[in-house]
């Protein structure tokens, strides 16, 4: 993109105005009179917002990759002439998924929260579907391995 000095680039005020361009309406006419166009200020103030935080969000991210290449810089890892000849750096590997970890937790717990709360009867229920849906997906791969359905199955003298 044209990054000018002061950090606004093309694609920023094609955002804008796209954002502008959205937020525009047709004006409600009066007795013969042409309409006209006029400005959504609501979807307007909710574009611009949108766009201000993604601006944050890429400022917020290049000073912690500033931060991050200056300890290395610091550290030994880089040298100063990597970054000026326009080497690439080499950005670490994350130690672990510990968002990941945590959804998928929270969604193992949620599923049992909400098990715990259903009555009675419709935990019943609900655990006969489970298992209708259980047998069914087994009766599809077997039948894909060309497997009986079920283990009584004689197979046909021919």
């Amino acid at each position: 993109m044209a990054k000018s000095s002061k950090g606004l680039d093309l694609g920023l005020l094609i955002e804008i105005a796209g954002v502008v361009l959205n937020s525009t309406r047709n004006k409600e006419s009066k007795e013969g009179q042409p309409g006209g166009m006029g400005i959504d200020s609501k979807k307007l103030a909710w574009g611009l917002a949108g766009v201000a935080g993604q601006q944050a969000l890429k400022s917020y991210s290049q000073q912690r990759e500033n931060k991050r290449i200056q300890k290395m810089i610091a550290s030994g890892e880089i040298d100063l002439d990597d970054i000026t000849k326009g080497g690439k750096i080499q950005k670490r590997k994350k130690k672990g998924g510990l968002f990941r970890r945590g959804l998928i937790l929270g969604l193992i717990g949620g599923a049992v929260a909400y098990v715990l709360t259903l009555p009675e009867e419709k935990r019943a229920e609900l655990f006969k579907q489970i298992e209708q849906l259980v047998s069914q997906a087994m009766g599809f791969v077997n039948e894909l391995q060309g497997k009986p359905y079920s283990k009584d199955y004689e197979p046909k003298e021919s």
